[in-house]
């Protein structure tokens, strides 16, 4: 009868565990999405007509944290890049919009970084996921990643700091620096030169 009291309450048990760990790793499947592929960003809405330089500090904090992690093409986490910035449709309207705009949920936001201005493919990317309310209410809900160049391989993302740190002065305009948006004389140049 002992035995028998053993093996119920074993089995209760295991039974416990094996659900406890599906339940786990459910939960982790629901908080931690996968960043948005980012392979086809070149059909999304361009921000700047034309790259820009990307000041060194901004480069620093903007790589991934350890060497090894850099694409080797670019071995010198130094280097000061071109980049140009990309929106999804549903991130496109706060984007452009007014001074204090506030992105909705499924906003992406990526910055192509290019080793010279003339170059067609990134070394890099960096990307700005609005995630749903409350996945990081401290940094406005927004998920961080670095990729490869081709957008296929995520290197790191998720709440970084060092992304979140940077970009908490710009909480008047949803945590979204937007200094590489162009001016009304950018545009009118723009124009002509289509």
């Amino acid at each position: 009868m002992a035995s028998i009291r053993i093996l119920s309450v074993t089995g209760v048990f295991a039974v416990f565990a094996c659900w406890l760990s599906w339940a786990y790793a459910g939960e982790r499947k629901r908080e931690r999405k996968p960043v948005p592929r980012l392979s086809s960003i070149r059909k999304w809405t361009k921000v700047n007509p034309q790259p820009l330089k990307l000041p060194t500090p901004l480069n620093l904090l903007c790589a991934p944290a350890t060497l090894a992690e850099l694409p080797k093409t670019s071995a010198n986490p130094h280097r000061r890049y071109y980049f140009t910035v990309y929106v999804n449709k549903a991130g496109k309207r706060a984007m452009l919009g007014g001074k204090a705009p506030t992105f909705p949920k499924g906003s992406v936001i990526v910055k192509e970084k290019l080793p010279d201005e003339a170059s067609k493919s990134p070394e890099l990317l960096t990307a700005m996921v609005k995630r749903e309310r409350g996945y990081d209410p401290n940094g406005g809900d927004w998920e961080y990643a670095v990729l490869d160049g081709a957008g296929d391989k995520v290197i790191e993302a998720g709440k970084l700091t060092r992304c979140a740190s940077c970009h908490s002065q710009k909480k008047e305009s949803d945590y979204v620096f937007r200094t590489y948006l162009p001016t009304k004389k950018d545009r009118v140049a723009d124009s002509f030169r289509r």
